[in-house]
């Protein structure tokens, strides 16, 4: 599906057997109709997982704010260390 976005890609050089079985049941006319099917399911896809993936990463902000000050493993961990190494004379910037 890829290729067919290359202006210099050609359907008709590609052999029916390099093709799906879905395109090799089509008649030659018929399978730049179904690239352009399967190309245009692809973007609408591609737009509902960049949907969901902006809600995601949203959900994930407000989760991070509400957790902000508790005592989680991390930060935790990160206090610790911070303190045995300033108390050994590290610094950090």
């Amino acid at each position: 599906m890829d290729a067919a976005k290359d202006k210099k890609f050609k359907l008709d050089a590609v052999k029916e057997t390099d093709l799906p079985a879905a395109m090799q049941a089509l008649p030659p006319a018929g399978r730049q109709e179904f690239i352009d099917k399967k190309s245009q399911e692809r973007a609408e896809l591609q737009a509902k997982i960049n949907e969901l993936n902006a809600a995601r990463e949203k959900f994930v902000a407000a989760q991070m704010k509400s957790v902000i000050g508790t005592n989680t493993l991390d930060t935790v961990v990160i206090t610790t260390v911070r303190e045995q190494a300033q108390a050994r004379a590290f610094t950090f910037e």
